[in-house]
């Protein structure tokens, strides 16, 4: 019992941090398109 928690409390982890790579990603992503539309409109 004890291990299978263990086991499933690191897959929460993992998801956690997959998800948080995600949106760290994405955040980046939509700044460097944001940052770019900008260039090409001040052109």
């Amino acid at each position: 019992m004890r291990r299978s928690k263990n086991q499933l409390t690191l897959l929460l982890l993992a998801i956690l941090a997959a998800v948080a790579l995600f949106f760290r990603w994405k955040m980046a992503y939509t700044k460097a398109v944001k940052d770019a539309q900008e260039k090409v409109a001040t052109q």
